[in-house]
């Protein structure tokens, strides 16, 4: 009975001390090149596989292609879906790419989609080795029929000397 009464005093005093700092805890969803969330094509729609390596990665691998003519109406893409937005509730998510050190030299522009709305978002990737970037932090409002969040990343006219390089991207709760 004494054990009792202290573990039940023990959760109040947590709780209240919760509750009194007012702390929100984030949760977030990594979502892995290759793994659930993530999809690649081609702008012809014929499904073919952007290289890989696995020398680099924020989990030892990554995938990578070489960038696409000027002049070429032809891509490679990439997306990164957000599997954790509520249905019931608005929320608000700040996106963010994992560059690794090798095989990511192109200035690139990411696709954020928030809901209905959307935006491109330049990176220099040869700027980054082995870091998070922050590509921003975005409100979605409820919807019932799943609200869209997702992140995409293409070669389209990126240049043929350059490398174009895919790892993992992040989802925070805010």
């Amino acid at each position: 009975m004494k054990s009792l009464r202290k573990t039940c005093i023990s959760t109040v005093m947590i709780g209240a001390f919760v509750l009194a700092a007012g702390t929100s805890y984030a949760t977030s969803s990594i979502i892995y090149d290759g793994g659930t969330g993530w999809s690649q094509g081609h702008s012809s729609g014929s499904a073919i596989v952007v290289p890989g390596s696995t020398s680099c990665g924020f989990d030892g691998k990554m995938r990578w292609t070489q960038g696409e003519s000027a002049y070429s109406d032809e891509s490679v893409w990439g997306k990164w879906s957000n599997q954790n937005v509520p249905v019931w509730a608005d929320s608000s998510f700040q996106y963010q790419v994992y560059i690794p050190n090798c095989n990511s030299n192109a200035s690139v522009k990411y696709g954020v989609v928030y809901g209905t709305s959307s935006q491109k978002i330049a990176v220099d990737q040869a700027r980054y080795s082995d870091e998070w970037v922050n590509l921003g932090t975005y409100f979605i409002p409820k919807d019932k029929n799943g609200p869209a969040s997702f992140i995409t990343l293409d070669t389209w006219r990126t240049g043929t000397s350059y490398k174009i390089g895919w790892d993992e991207a992040a989802f925070y709760t805010h």
